[in-house]
């Protein structure tokens, strides 16, 4: 009687374990989707810096005085 009731556990136990192992493998597909949007994130936000970057150095260079030097039209 004692082993028909460990037998029945063990089982229900293994159950458990397989629906949550197949419920797992349901979320790999999101995950992947997930993990390739994160590295498309971190590229545009990269891009994205050093854009800002280049018009911050650019914006300063705007505002750089020269005194004792004339400035032409075209510069």
């Amino acid at each position: 009687m004692e082993h028909k009731k460990t037998f029945r556990e063990m089982k229900e136990r293994l159950d458990k374990i397989e629906s949550d192992h197949a419920s797992l493998e349901t979320m790999r597909p999101l995950l992947t989707g997930l993990q390739s949007d994160a590295e498309n994130n971190a590229h545009h936000i990269k891009v994205l810096t050093a854009r800002i970057n280049d018009s911050e150095n650019r914006s300063r260079r705007n505002k750089l005085v020269f005194y004792g030097h004339q400035d032409t039209q075209n510069e």
